[in-house]
Parts: C-alpha cells; structure tokens; sequence
C-alpha cells in the first residue's frame, strides 16, 4: 500500500511540472462538460404546450393570455391538427383545443368545455393539464362571481323591457375587475 502512494505522489508531483499534462487532466474535461452543458441543456424548462383556439371570443383570448403568464407553460399555437401531431410526435407535453363557443358558454356562466389532449401516464401532461384547469376554473369563477354579484345588485331595480340583458351585461363587465382580484388576493387562504 506504501508503494502505491509513493507512486501515486511521483505521478501528481509530474503533472503538476507539466502543463499539457495538467491542461488534458483538469481543463479539457471542464471544458467539455460546459460545452455539452450548454449544447443540450440550454432549453427552456416550460412545458411545451400546443393550441388551438377554435374560439377566439373574449373568454378564450382571456385564458390564453393567463396562460402565457403561467412560469410552466410554453404556448404555441397550432392548427387543431398539427397540435394533436405535436402531442403524438412529443413536441408537445400537451395540447388544448378550445371549440367555437367557449367564450359564450362562459359568459352566460353554462357549462364550458376544453378539451386537453395528452400522453397517458406523462407526469409533463399531467401538470399542463392541472395548470390548465387551474386557470380555467378561476376565469369561470370570476365570471360567475361577477354575474352573481350584478344579478344579486340588479334585483328589485325596475328596468325598461328588452334592456334587461344589455344593463346585465354591463353590470357584470363593472363587477369582474373586483371579482377578479378578490379571487387573486383572497382573504383566507391554505
């Protein structure tokens, strides 16, 4: 055991006199982790997620721009085709189709529907998704709120015939800004 350490000590102290020996043991090797560090972990750590807005009413480019904010996710769009692809090829780790009448459905405060395409069993998926309905059910809870709260204050007014939907309207468009924050900072939380 002696020997070998003396030996080892003769090996470092002839490095260590020698340059090119030191510059292939220590350098180079740092050098090729940084530069394979950079070549293939320089990406984003989104999750990528493909988009088709069939829609394209006020409720829908809505919830697209809060989910651009998300520090998960990578939106880009797509044909609803092309995005159900990106899924298929794993250029996406989903994808969401938005139908024609998403932004109706939701400002009458009915029943709204996404749909979510995604591998089985993918833990990326699984989290789009879940930041997908997150979103998606605090846009239709600051819509029913704020239609709650201008149905609730609209009660017992006397309003003129036909103007009905029209006065609902605008009282609910007033009240979502202060629907929206309540549901942003809440007084009670987890």
């Amino acid at each position: 055991m002696k020997l070998a350490w003396i030996l080892a000590r003769k090996d470092l102290k002839e490095t260590a006199r020698d340059r090119l020996a030191f510059i292939f043991l220590l350098a180079m090797p740092l050098l090729f982790t940084m530069f394979f560090g950079l070549l293939f972990g320089g990406g984003s750590d989104r999750l990528p997620l493909a988009l088709h807005d069939a829609d394209g009413g006020e409720a829908a480019k809505q919830l697209v721009a809060a989910l651009e904010k998300s520090a998960v996710l990578k939106l880009t769009a797509e044909s609803a085709a092309d995005a159900e692809k990106a899924v298929d090829d794993e250029e996406a780790a989903a994808a969401l189709l938005i139908p024609e009448g998403y932004s109706a459905a939701v400002a009458e405060g009915q029943k709204a529907a996404l749909t979510i395409v995604a591998t089985e069993g993918s833990s990326g998926a699984a989290t789009v998704a879940s930041v997908i309905r997150s979103v998606a059910g605090r846009q239709v809870a600051v819509g029913l709120a704020s239609r709650a709260a201008a149905e609730s204050v609209l009660q017992g007014r006397s309003i003129g015939p036909g103007s009905t939907d029209a006065v609902l309207d605008e009282a609910v468009a007033q009240a979502r800004p202060v629907a929206d924050q309540v549901l942003a900072d809440p007084a009670a939380t987890s």
